[in-house]
């Protein structure tokens, strides 16, 4: 009976009516101080995502918990997609959590004519195998691997234009040692 009423046009313009004045929308941004994207740790959060979708779920699309502020970039993505399995879920920044001192993502820098940095989930991580595998979902469907490898590449050339201003080329003892330190 709730949900028929709930999907009728009058109660779920009622519902959305608040959210679309962006009064809902601006405090819960501003309640949650995140100063990264919980899906994706490279942006900062300035969209409200619907964790479960509002297109699929009006009932909940002003609900506190299921608005989660994330980029522009991961709510894109993201889109719409629900499903009932554990390996085809995104992660809910406030009910799953993810052990912070478990190594879960790899790096593998690879060196040859230009370094290249290759990002991977850890299948064998000590954590839940679900845990996992809503963490090899979202890192798929987000394109994290990708996205990780430019954010990678940005720092590394940051580095070494500061090191090569320092240090002048071709590598001398004195820029090696500096390398080594870091």
């Amino acid at each position: 009976m709730l949900r028929s009423v709930i999907h009728s046009q009058t109660a779920k313009n009622d519902l959305t009516s608040s959210y679309r004045g962006m009064r809902i929308r601006e405090e819960l941004l501003s309640q949650f101080p995140l100063y990264k994207c919980p899906m994706c740790g490279l942006s900062e959060p300035r969209t409200l995502d619907h964790y479960l979708p509002k297109s699929k779920f009006p009932e909940f699309s002003v609900l506190a918990v299921n608005l989660i502020p994330v980029c522009y970039e991961c709510n894109n993505r993201k889109g719409n997609r629900v499903s009932q399995k554990p390996e085809s879920q995104f992660l809910h920044a406030i009910f799953h959590r993810v052990p912070k001192m478990t190594p879960l993502l790899i790096a593998v820098v690879q060196f040859g004519k230009e370094a290249r940095i290759d990002f991977h989930i850890d299948s064998n991580a000590a954590m839940p195998k679900e845990l996992i595998a809503r963490v090899r979902y979202q890192f798929d469907k987000l394109d994290l691997e990708n996205r990780f490898r430019k954010e990678a590449s940005n720092i590394l050339a940051v580095e070494i234009y500061h090191l090569a201003r320092h240090f002048p080329f071709p590598r001398t003892p004195k820029a090696v040692a500096a390398v080594r330190l870091c």
